[in-house]
Parts: structure tokens; C-alpha cells; sequence
């Protein structure tokens, strides 16, 4: 008897550990099944949804149709009714700076919009108090919009073209006691800017816009710029020319500007005006003609009359040469870089990616079937060297044009 208990008690602690590694072997199978049975994010979590393939199938190709559904609308100008679709996005991917500057842009055009109705000759009264009504809703919203975007791209350039032209429409819809001081703070603020970090940006050229417009403003029709602003105005314009050389339009403007301040400097600007348009200048001189100079003694009297300090020859010099550049391409398109249209601006990077992430979602199936030519002969085709296809009468249908051996072009 005190055998077969020994022979038990020496038993027990061996089937107390089989039954343990059973249970740490059954746990090991349930923890792999689980792992193995768990669904797996490829990688695609970039998307609006979030990796999960079937939210991706139909959420992708809606905020694709919506962004498309923006674009025109803000291209078309109805920036009221893009406001929304822009929200929607801005909502549905907020650190996207591509979304963030084409809805800060289309709050800035709705300004424009309201600004050019509550101002504009040709709106009723109806209308210019309807606008009125609007338009401090419209100039916060697009400040906050303006605001997000350089958070997000931390595009401190445009975000200070956009943020003068707001303040200069707001400057224009206030009593003229208060007009002229936000027009001053306004150029403060850019030539400030232009005098740091912002003017080495190769994006700065754009500030040419709040810049020359807001000197526009504030220059009087008889008596011209302030006095005092005078030279600070020129020295800002000239610092932007000296920044961008190759645009025809600033270096105008800074001529002009420095003549008017009796500057000597001046004569580096009408010289970079002259280089830069000496491309065209066999059209200029029909143009300088009737005053019986070429562009370039044009230009030489200038320069002589400032080395004189002859300011009132000068001027009417530099007055002459502008009218003979500005009705040029060349200046047109200078123009239109130092002072872009906000369309200018859009950004259609999250179109192309988002219509690349759909594309990806179902791409189209690899083809098996061979390439197979048809062939058929063409009556008189006997002795032609060439044939080419085109639309020649816009019926979206092609025609054929061919070209014999001896060189006779026939439809």
C-alpha cells in the first residue's frame, strides 16, 4: 500500500506539467490564428479613408469629384458657391496645404467680388448695400482662410499678398479719415517684409503687386507721393527690381520712382530697362522714331539728364521711354508676374493626387489581346511620298493630307 502511494504522489506532479504545456501550446495557436486572422492595412491610410479599401472605393472618388466641382467654380468665379465645397475639403483633409490655398484664394476673390459691387459705377443701390452687408463676414473668413494656409505651408510671401490685398479692399469701403492710415500700414508692412527674409524668397516678386498698387493709392493726381514717403517708396521698389533684375516691369517702376526722388541711383534702373528690352528693340525704334531718337539715345539722355541732376528733363525723358515699353508684351508679362490674378495661384496638386490614389483603387486590367492592323488601299495613292493625318475642318474627324513625289500637297 505505502508503494502505490509513493508510486501516485510520484505521478502527479508529471501530468500537472503536460497539462500546463497543453494550455501554453493552445494559447500560442489561438494568438497566431488571431494574428493571421486580423485584417491588414497595406499602407494606404494616406487616402480620405484612412486604408480601409472599401471606405476608399467610394469616399476617394467623391472628394475627387468635389475638388473638381471647387476648381470650377473658382475658376469660373462663382466663389460663393465654391465656398462650401471648399470648406467640405479643407474639413476632410485639414493638413493639406494644396485644399488650404485654393479655399484661402477663393475667399479672397469672393472679396474682390463683393468689394468691386459695393464700389463699382455701374451696381444699384440695391445691389451696393446688398454687397456692403457681406462684406465684413467675407473679409474675416478670408483673414482666417489667408491665416490657416500659411500655418499649414508656413508661405510667409503669399500669405502676405493675399493678407495686403484683403487689407487694401477694406481700406477702400472705410471713411477717408481712416483710408489713408491703413494704406500707410499696408506699405509698411510689405517694404518691411521686402527689407528681411521675404525679399530673398524667389516667390517675392508677387509683392510687387500690393506694392506699386498701394503706392498707386496713396499718390495724390497733382501733387503725387507724400513727401516723406517719397524715398522710402523708391527705395522699396528699387530693393524688389534688385531682387528680381529680369523683370522689365519693377525696373520701370523704380526708375521712374527714384527720378521722382531726385535719386541718382535711378540710372541703374533705366539701364536694366534698356537691357532688358533690347530684344525687341528693332520693333521699339518705329516707335521712337517720330521723335527723331533710337531707344538707345533715348535712354542715353535720361541718364545724362539724372548725372546732371536735370530732374525735370529727366522725368519727361523717363515719361517717353515708359510710353514707348508699356503698350510692349514684354512689359504686359512683367506686369502680370509682379502683380498675378489670384487664379494665377491655384494649386492642383491634390487633384492629381487624389485622381492617382483612385487610379490605384482600380487600375485598369493588363490587356492580352494583340495589336491587329486593318489595311485598305486608297485610289491614286501610286507616287506619294507623305501622308498625313489631320482635322483640317475642326469635325473632330480626320482628314488625310498627302504629298506626292513631286511635291503637290493635296486634301
Amino acid at each position: 500500500m505505502v508503494e502505490q502511494e509513493t508510486d501516485a504522489n510520484n505521478q502527479q506532479p508529471s501530468s500537472g506539467r503536460g497539462g500546463i504545456f497543453a494550455l501554453a501550446g493552445l494559447a500560442a495557436f489561438i494568438v497566431l490564428a488571431a494574428i493571421f486572422l486580423l485584417p491588414r492595412d497595406n499602407g494606404g491610410g494616406g487616402g480620405a479613408g484612412g486604408g480601409n479599401s472599401e471606405n476608399d472605393n467610394t469616399v476617394l472618388p467623391e472628394r475627387l469629384t468635389e475638388i473638381r466641382r471647387a476648381l470650377a467654380a473658382t475658376e469660373n468665379l462663382d466663389s460663393n458657391d465654391a465656398v462650401g465645397l471648399w470648406d467640405s475639403l479643407q474639413t476632410a483633409f485639414p493638413r493639406d496645404a494644396s485644399i488650404a490655398i485654393n479655399r484661402a484664394l477663393n475667399r479672397v476673390l469672393l472679396v474682390d467680388e463683393l468689394s468691386a459691387t459695393a464700389t463699382g459705377a455701374l451696381a444699384t443701390d440695391e445691389e451696393k448695400q446688398a454687397a456692403r452687408s457681406q462684406l465684413s463676414n467675407a473679409i474675416s473668413s478670408a483673414r482666417k482662410s489667408v491665416d490657416q494656409y500659411k500655418s499649414i505651408s508656413d508661405d510667409a510671401v503669399t500669405h502676405l499678398w493675399l493678407k495686403s490685398r484683403v487689407d487694401l479692399h477694406e481700406a477702400a469701403l472705410l471713411p477717408k479719415s481712416m483710408t489713408k492710415s491703413l494704406r500707410r500700414a499696408v506699405f509698411d508692412r510689405v517694404s518691411e517684409a521686402l527689407s528681411g527674409e521675404i525679399g530673398d524668397d524667389p516667390k517675392s516678386v508677387i509683392l510687387g503687386g500690393p506694392l506699386t498698387r498701394v503706392l498707386d493709392e496713396l499718390e495724390d493726381p497733382i501733387d503725387g507721393l507724400p513727401t516723406d514717403l517719397l524715398p522710402k517708396a523708391a527705395a522699396a521698389v528699387g530693393s524688389l527690381s534688385d531682387k528680381h533684375p529680369g523683370n522689365l516691369f519693377l525696373a520701370i517702376r523704380a526708375a521712374r520712382l527714384n527720378i521722382d526722388s531726385k535719386s541718382k541711383s535711378a540710372s541703374q534702373y533705366v539701364n536694366r530697362t534698356y537691357d532688358l528690352a533690347q530684344s525687341i528693340e528693332p520693333s521699339l525704334s518705329e516707335t521712337t522714331k517720330p521723335i527723331g531718337l533710337t531707344p538707345q539715345e533715348l535712354v542715353s539722355e535720361i541718364t545724362t539728364a539724372i548725372d546732371a541732376e536735370d530732374w525735370d528733363k529727366a522725368g519727361n525723358r523717363m515719361l517717353q521711354w515708359f510710353n514707348v515699353l508699356n503698350p510692349t508684351e514684354i512689359l504686359k508679362t512683367d506686369r502680370r508676374r509682379a502683380s498675378p490674378h489670384p487664379l494665377d495661384r491655384l494649386s492642383f496638386t491634390a487633384q492629381r493626387r487624389l485622381s492617382s490614389e483612385v487610379i490605384q483603387l482600380n487600375p485598369l486590367a493588363k490587356g492580352g489581346t494583340a495589336f491587329s492592323f486593318s489595311t485598305s488601299t486608297i485610289d491614286g495613292a501610286d507616287g506619294l511620298s507623305d501622308v498625313l493625318p489631320i482635322d483640317f475642318d475642326l469635325d473632330l474627324d480626320d482628314d488625310l493630307v498627302t504629298i506626292s513625289e513631286s511635291a503637290v500637297v493635296q486634301l
